[in-house]
């Protein structure tokens, strides 16, 4: 099946129970694009983007999340919660880049790392706060 931006492809995503990776419970349009693009299934060309040079120290968002070793969904999070440093290239482009120089990279690298801890720690405690509750249920 080809899939498209339009309502009637969202829909049978949507439909066959298929579900986006995070964030949201139906597929929407972006969505749909980024799969077709994971897959493959894209006409895409480069040509359509504009020629940006990066500077110094500059970062296409998903190629720091690769760098990083790190979904790109958390590197764009904490782009959107200003964790990063960064600019976009034009609101028609959408494209993101990020300033990291190699203090920058070690400051996310562990920052990653703290958030890994404090994911677990959470994971953890909400576990034990449910094993506590259901064991007071049965008295």
């Amino acid at each position: 099946m080809e899939l498209s931006y339009s309502f009637t492809g969202i829909c049978w995503l949507n439909q066959a129970e298929f579900r986006p990776s995070k964030h949201t419970q139906t597929f929407k349009g972006y969505a749909v694009y980024e799969l077709m693009r994971t897959l493959g299934l894209t006409h895409f060309t480069v040509a359509n983007i504009p020629s940006v040079e990066l500077g110094p120290h500059e970062w296409w968002l998903r190629e720091l999340a690769q760098a990083l070793e790190m979904p790109l969904s958390t590197l764009s999070s904490w782009r959107r919660r200003e964790k990063l440093q960064a600019r976009q290239v034009s609101q028609a482009d959408r494209r993101w880049i990020i300033w990291a120089d190699e203090t920058e990279l070690e400051r996310l690298k562990q920052y990653r790392q703290q958030s890994l801890k404090d994911e677990a720690r959470q994971y953890w405690f909400q576990r034990r706060h449910c094993q506590d509750q259901s064991s007071h249920s049965l008295l």
